[in-house]
C-alpha cells in the first residue's frame, strides 16, 4: 500500500513501514516496536540534520511513526479475547 505525503515522498508498507524520497536523495526508514514498546529504526534513514532541514520530510516520518503505532495498538486490541457478559 502506498501513501503520498507530499511530492517526492512516499510511504510504502510491507508489514513494516518504509519512507522513501525520490527527489535525487533516497531515504529508507523502516520501523518496528521492540518488547518495551520503543520504536526502533531498522534501516538507514535521514539524519537528524536532514530532518531539521526538511520540515515536510520530518512531518512525513512522524506521520509514519504515528500510523505504525496506531496499527500496532489496533492489532494488539484485536488479538485480545473479547469479553462476553
Amino acid at each position: 500500500m502506498n501513501h503520498d505525503f507530499y511530492p517526492g515522498v512516499r510511504l510504502v508498507t510491507h508489514g513494516t513501514y518504509s519512507i522513501r524520497a525520490d527527489d535525487g536523495r533516497v531515504w529508507g526508514v523502516m520501523y518496528r516496536v521492540d518488547a518495551l514498546n520503543r520504536l526502533q529504526t531498522l534501516s538507514p534513514g535521514p539524519s537528524p540534520a536532514d530532518l531539521k532541514a526538511d520540515p515536510a520530510l520530518r512531518a512525513a516520518v512522524e506521520a509514519c511513526k504515528r500510523d505504525f503505532l496506531r496499527r500496532e495498538q489496533e492489532a494488539e486490541r484485536e488479538s485480545q479475547p473479547r469479553r462476553t457478559w
